[in-house]
């Protein structure tokens, strides 16, 4: 049995294993708390941790080596070989391709990416957690200024787009006099008889109607047709009002756990652009952006 063997022979535990004296000492990431508990080894100073493992085990698609105590010791004994030849190619000032140290470099960036994602969202979440609460006394305050509106369903045609181009086509194409589902069935023309087309939308509940449509479609009479709407996305619409009528069930009772939940989508939004702003005006000037 080799040394390298016997001591991987209660690999669980950390080990500390050597090269010589020309093996460097590189520079590594810092590892989180939850990454340093699922150390295996250590290669002078270099962690080899239980997600180095599964990943090698993974790329060999081996199930039974990966479910196999020995397989794992081999797999583990294999990567502690690789991470020694790698400090003593170090040591001799080998270097790795370009086309391969760009490849480094894309997944340094995957993981990089990885971490500000998944940071940033934890960051806006506590400051919504902090800033964005609604209550029975806003629901009541919203109810009353908007009863009318809420109370109205909406039947609308749709011409939705994502080019702008597009959009100012179909515009004036409506503003010369052809009729909407003409100009409508232009943009999805492979609708199939007896199948209900995409641009009538039926009746709208009020929290159905988008966002962006809100202070143009309520304004609207029976027949008109908005002016080009523009939406997150590239997203374009024109939209036509086809009829209105009210729900004499709508109550604020009846609506409350919907109305909580827009004010809290809409306070979520506001908060998370006040942040943002915040940090980009306080970051920029020191993020060498004029590097771009």
């Amino acid at each position: 049995m080799s040394r390298m063997t016997a001591a991987l022979a209660g690999f669980s535990t950390v080990l500390v294993l050597g090269c010589g004296r020309d093996c460097p000492q590189p520079a590594q990431r810092a590892l989180p708390a939850a990454s340093a508990q699922g150390v295996l080894a250590t290669v002078n100073g270099v962690p080899i941790r239980e997600a180095d493992l599964q990943l090698e085990l993974r790329s060999d698609g081996d199930h039974q080596q990966a479910m196999n105590p020995a397989g794992r010791k081999n797999t583990l004994e294999t990567i502690i070989g690789q991470e020694l030849a790698r400090q003593r190619a170090v040591a001799l000032g080998l270097e790795i391709d370009a086309s391969h140290r760009q490849e480094i470099a894309r997944l340094e960036a995957q993981l990089d990416g990885l971490e500000r994602r998944r940071l940033s969202e934890l960051y806006f979440a506590h400051a919504v957690t902090e800033n964005a609460a609604a209550g029975t006394a806003d629901a009541e305050a919203y109810f009353a200024a908007n009863a009318a509106r809420l109370r109205s369903e909406l039947h609308v045609w749709q011409i939705l787009v994502r080019d702008e181009a597009r959009v100012e086509a179909a515009r004036q194409a409506l503003a010369a006099g052809t009729p909407f589902e003409e100009v409508a069935r232009g943009q999805a023309p492979d609708v199939p008889p007896g199948v209900n087309p995409p641009w009538d939308l039926g009746y709208l509940h009020w929290n159905q109607v988008p966002a962006p449509w809100r202070d143009v479609v309520y304004a609207l009479e029976k027949g008109q047709i908005s002016p080009v709407i523009r939406g997150p996305n590239q997203r374009f619409w024109i939209l036509r009002l086809v009829d209105r009528r009210d729900d004499p069930a709508v109550t604020f009772e009846s609506e409350k756990a919907l109305i909580l939940d827009v004010l809290q989508a809409e306070r979520k939004e506001r908060v998370r652009d006040a942040r943002n702003r915040d940090l980009l005006m306080a970051g920029l000037p020191k993020a060498g952006f004029d590097r771009l």
